[in-house]
């Protein structure tokens, strides 16, 4: 299979995907390509397909080379062991872990579409330090139109450390229960990618929290920029750079008030506000971050590293804006169509080497682009829907800092100069002077 090699599929010039690159041991990798065709209902079932990269795929422990049989063809080499399906999401979204029971891949006659395409797989290898213990992968998959001619695709590897007795005990109070390089300097480096996290659970008051990998995400475009095939965890967000990203949901006039109207809807989400109120918006505009590190180098087992990202969400008084249908303009209301991100960030340290850290976070949905359906009511029209990423830079104040005045080495007795008194006046002759002045010579030869 593959040439006895676990695969990760990478982009050439032109962005088309190539099968050639190999995983390498321990090195965890992420790539995305574009899967290009000329016969979508001829690819399909292949090329566009997810079980041929895991079915009947078997990774030899100790070698890591990669065979191709049935369990019966491979019971006799005892270190081969099966690729899991841990987790497959398919094209509505529906989470699936039973895997004698997974969606397939087929092409759909009636509507010309490739159904449950891959969109994006990701390997996770357990290992010591002479074997590989277990692997798996997590699959999501999108449906792609007859008018499409590429899909973007995404494959991921990553390698967890198996737990051994005979390594290192870990434990929050040593601070050592995640494994995590650190650079010289704590401030983030513009450009790079922001830290972001989750709360353990909803009610969670512990000290820690759940970092994502990927950093701080938000909706990509999708295939060819429709919403069916977006991901609200697409694109990673740069430090310090503005981020503008949306998709498009086509409708017709019916579909469109149905999306309005409807608490049940498979493109809707609904959380709730203020323990009573559903707050309603479209999934695509899902946020999943809780926190963003303040600097660079944020400890996700310390709270105090991170800066909560704000919301008028959780404020038990927010009320929720009244979704309504206007069927004389054949437009909706009070349906969110933008996510907003806003971050206040800012230097500190020495003016020479400053370090950029995260002061704020707030985020907010409003009605950015307007749900109006303008053309036939039977004719689908698109309708945009984004996410926006606004960084400020809050100016620092410099001031000179000045050394504080060395302390006295000793002190001494208040009547160390006794039985001699110094006037107030500060006038006395030079001969008692002269004594005060012996004696204290004398006094600190003593001392």
């Amino acid at each position: 299979a593959f040439g006895g090699y676990l695969v990760l599929p990478q982009a050439v010039d032109g962005g088309g995907c190539v099968e050639l690159l190999a995983a390498a041991f321990g090195k965890d990798k992420t790539n995305s390509c574009l899967r290009q065709t000329d016969n979508l209902a001829l690819d399909c079932e292949h090329r566009f397909n997810s079980m041929r990269y895991i079915s009947d795929i078997f990774v030899e422990k100790t070698k890591g080379s990669v065979v191709l049989g049935t369990s019966r063809q491979t019971s006799n080499l005892q270190s081969a062991i099966p690729i899991e399906v841990t987790k497959f999401t398919d094209s509505k979204g529906d989470a699936f872990t039973n895997t004698k029971s997974l969606p397939q891949t087929s092409w759909d006659e009636a509507s010309f579409t490739c159904t449950n395409a891959l969109k994006r797989m990701k390997y996770i290898l357990e290992y010591n330090q002479t074997t590989i213990n277990s692997i798996s992968v997590e699959i999501e998959t999108a449906d792609v139109d007859i008018q499409t001619s590429a899909l973007k695709q995404g494959f991921e590897i990553t390698f967890v450390p198996a737990k051994s007795s005979d390594s290192i005990e870990r434990s929050r109070a040593k601070n050592n229960l995640i494994t995590r390089p650190r650079s010289g300097n704590p401030g983030y480096i513009v450009g790079r990618p922001t830290l972001g996290a989750r709360k353990p659970n909803a009610n969670s008051t512990v000290s820690y929290v759940d970092a994502l990998k990927a950093g701080f995400t938000v909706m990509d475009t999708g295939s060819a920029g429709k919403c069916d095939s977006s991901s609200p965890t697409g694109s990673v967000v740069g430090f310090a750079t503005d981020v503008y990203v949306g998709c498009t949901q086509s409708m017709t006039r019916r579909q469109l008030k149905e999306f309005c109207t409807s608490n049940e809807h498979p493109m809707l989400l609904r959380r709730k506000v203020g323990g009573t109120e559903n707050f309603v918006y479209p999934k695509w505009l899902e946020s999943g971050h809780d926190f963003l590190g303040i600097f660079g180098n944020a400890d996700p087992l310390d709270r105090r590293q991170w800066v909560k990202i704000e919301s008028p969400l959780d404020d038990p008084g927010y009320m929720v804006k009244t979704r309504t249908w206007v069927d004389t303009e054949g437009r909706c209301h009070g349906m969110p169509t933008r996510l907003r991100y806003e971050i206040l960030w800012t230097y500190v340290g020495n003016v020479v080497k400053p370090q950029a850290k995260i002061l704020s976070a707030r985020k907010s949905y409003d009605n950015g682009p307007i749900l109006r359906h303008t053309l036939p009511s039977l004719e689908k029209q698109p309708f945009a829907f984004v996410t926006t990423v606004s960084w400020k830079f809050l100016r620092p104040e410099y001031g000179v800092v000045k050394k504080p005045p060395p302390t006295l080495i000793f002190s001494v007795p208040h009547d160390v100069f006794y039985p001699f008194e110094l006037g107030k006046s500060g006038a006395m002759s030079s001969n008692r002077r002269l004594g005060i002045w012996s004696g204290a010579v004398f006094i600190m030869s003593v001392l």
